[in-house]
């Protein structure tokens, strides 16, 4: 297709060409319609010419790719990998989602939330992609105000080692007081509210970093 563009373009250049020629052979001058036929035609010819080169066509090709999606950055698909590490949905954000806090629970299972909000307040730990860095920083301030709530609210089980409750064990017997009935229902309250906002953070990462489920 390009070739026969060429072929049309040439003649068009052409033929007014040999008319301006033979005007010229004729009577030693030019007519101002054979001129004003043939200019135009050189300049289309040179334009087209100008176009086709591998210069034109570079400029093309990185037009194209400017404007195509982005790459995914190697350093946020690694930086996804970390966190899914560092905070994992299993046991930790399982436990958020189910467990009902008036009971008592392994500390472990949550020291992954401490952790990530200690670690992860980092410019090491921020993600190129400006969306997703966005979620990052809300999931991180949300991690940080439950984990605050944890700590307020809970103690370690004084007669079960490894163990954290809202209920210390020297103060059961009798009816459960309103304070620790209050407590369990903050922690509770906390943890739910802060699963959705995890959940929508990983499905924005699988969604703009291109990673499976």
């Amino acid at each position: 297709m390009r070739t026969l563009l060429l072929v049309v373009t040439i003649l068009a250049a052409l033929v007014p060409g040999v008319w301006c020629f033979i005007e010229v052979l004729d009577g030693n001058s030019l007519s101002f319609s054979s001129v004003t036929a043939f200019l135009p035609a050189v300049v289309g010819l040179l334009a087209y010419l100008n176009a086709d080169s591998p210069a034109a066509r570079n400029e093309v090709m990185v037009a194209r790719s400017d404007n195509a999606e982005p790459a995914v950055a190697a350093h946020d698909l690694v930086l996804f990998d970390k966190f899914q590490l560092d905070l994992p949905f299993d046991p930790t954000v399982k436990l958020l989602r189910e467990a009902n806090f008036d009971a008592d629970y392994r500390s472990e299972w949550l020291q992954p939330l401490n952790r990530f909000v200690e670690d992860w307040d980092n410019p090491n730990y921020e993600f190129i992609d400006a969306s997703l860095e966005d979620s990052r920083a809300v999931l991180y301030a949300a991690a940080r105000s439950l984990a605050f709530v944890f700590a307020r609210e809970t103690v370690p089980h004084d007669g079960n080692e490894g163990w954290r409750t809202v209920y210390p064990w020297r103060q059961r017997g009798g009816p459960r007081p309103e304070h620790i009935i209050e407590s369990a229902r903050v922690l509770n309250e906390a943890a739910r509210a802060f699963v959705p906002v995890y959940e929508q953070f990983v499905r924005l990462a699988r969604e703009r970093l291109k990673v499976a489920a």
